[in-house]
């Protein structure tokens, strides 16, 4: 007895009008998007006094003295670790709790699991935005601006 061979999909090769009609948003809107990017990176290329001129895209003095004041006066490295140090450790103590109260839901039964579970999702509504200037304050008041713990 043999099993009979699959069949082989003919690949489309036409478009529709609506795949080109999303490829064509798609692409204006990242146009759009990456535009303001662009600007800042040509800016950043050009002399103070060109960069305060009537505006053109492509600098006519080209010059890297804006990024080499950047890590001259700052201290990118330092600022590197610092937020290397913090994601990856609010990364994992998010991962670790999100995990233990994913299992916990998922597999015990207990009462006011709905409303908690109410409660959490509606938490999950609203935009961590929000809480930027309230946790500003707290940690401020606390004295722990520029510090790892704040």
């Amino acid at each position: 007895m043999t099993t009979p061979s699959p069949t082989l999909r003919k690949p489309r090769s036409t478009w529709t009008p609506a795949q080109i009609a999303l490829t064509v948003v798609a692409l204006a809107l990242s146009v759009i998007w990456m535009a303001p990017l662009v600007w800042a990176l040509s800016t950043s290329l050009k002399t103070p006094a060109e960069s305060v001129a009537s505006p053109h895209w492509i600098p006519e003095d080209f010059t890297l003295d804006s990024w080499r004041k950047v890590f001259e006066a700052g201290n990118i490295p330092n600022w590197f670790v610092n937020s290397l140090v913090v994601s990856v450790c609010v990364t994992f103590i998010v991962l670790l709790v999100a995990s233990l109260a994913g299992y916990g839901f998922a597999r015990t039964e207990f009462r006011g699991k709905s409303v908690l579970m109410a409660v959490t999702m509606a938490g999950l509504m609203f935009s961590p935005a929000i809480l930027g200037v309230p946790l500003f304050t707290t940690v401020q008041s606390l004295g722990m601006v520029d510090t790892y713990w704040g």
